[in-house]
């Protein structure tokens, strides 16, 4: 896939869990969520920045998908929407 999206993004809204495939094929190799884990072989977080879907501070979380014999297959992305993740950890106190 060398960087390409080949799932759609799976997320959480009001309606509950949906897929969107939009975003598939879509080149995200020289973005540092992507290369970081392709160069450390090891998790990376990004510096907070606004999502341009949602307009609310977030953070990715990315990491190498290896196979048996250390051979990188893929990386995993996982974006937390910051505000979201304090509403519901407020919630839940």
């Amino acid at each position: 896939s060398k960087g390409r999206q080949v799932v759609s993004n799976i997320g959480r809204g009001p309606e509950g869990i949906s897929a969107d495939a939009s975003a598939h094929g879509r080149d995200w190799s020289s973005r540092a969520w992507f290369r970081q884990p392709v160069e450390s072989r090891t998790l990376a977080v990004s510096e907070v920045y606004v999502s341009s879907a949602t307009g609310e501070n977030c953070i990715t979380v990315s990491a190498p998908i290896l196979a048996a014999d250390g051979e990188l297959v893929g990386v995993l992305g996982v974006d937390v929407n910051l505000g979201q993740a304090a509403a519901q950890s407020a919630s839940a106190c």
